[in-house]
């Protein structure tokens, strides 16, 4: 046998190929959690902005009180948003009062991608921390799926978790 020959049979038994290269893997999928207590139909809030395709929106409100608190993270976006909203009852609308938005860190980002997947991925409903006279409601959105938690109170655990670091970018 000659060497280029040789050299090619070594090629080929070595994983290589004297005509191309192989084909590239087939890239590994996706693991997404399992989505657990997927509402439908799902009540959605009524604010006057776009919500995220794929993200988290938070309220709290008081019992006798129009005002509310609202924050609404963007992860296709990469920014959180804190809106200051009254409640015109006859209506039945929001209208934003004062609206803050700041730019999603990459830790920021990552942390809250794991947090809204480890609360898809829940098959309990997520704590609360009693209070008087406070109300909280959760929407997680991913595309056509939402999964909606509500409370008396504070939220507790992943949520209040979820909270502080939506906090961290546009403040309290």
């Amino acid at each position: 046998m000659r060497l280029p020959q040789r050299a090619a049979l070594l090629a080929v038994v070595l994983g290589g190929s004297p005509v191309g290269a192989w084909p590239a893997p087939a890239p590994e999928p996706v693991v997404a959690p399992a989505k657990r207590n997927v509402c439908k139909p799902c009540v959605m809030p009524s604010l006057p902005s776009p919500l995220p395709r794929r993200g988290a929106v938070l309220s709290y409100g008081a019992v006798n009180s129009q005002v509310s608190t609202w924050y609404a993270v963007d992860l296709d976006r990469g920014e959180a948003t804190r809106m200051l909203a009254r409640l015109d009852r006859s209506m039945g609308k929001h209208g934003v009062l004062e609206r803050v938005t700041g730019r999603l860190s990459a830790a920021q980002s990552s942390a809250l991608s794991q947090l809204t997947a480890r609360i898809w991925a829940s098959s309990n409903p997520l704590p609360t921390q009693m209070a008087t006279d406070v109300v909280w409601d959760l929407w997680l959105l991913d595309g056509g799926d939402v999964r909606r938690e509500f409370g008396p109170g504070r939220p507790a655990g992943m949520a209040q978790d979820l909270a502080r670091t939506m906090q961290e970018v546009v403040g309290l």
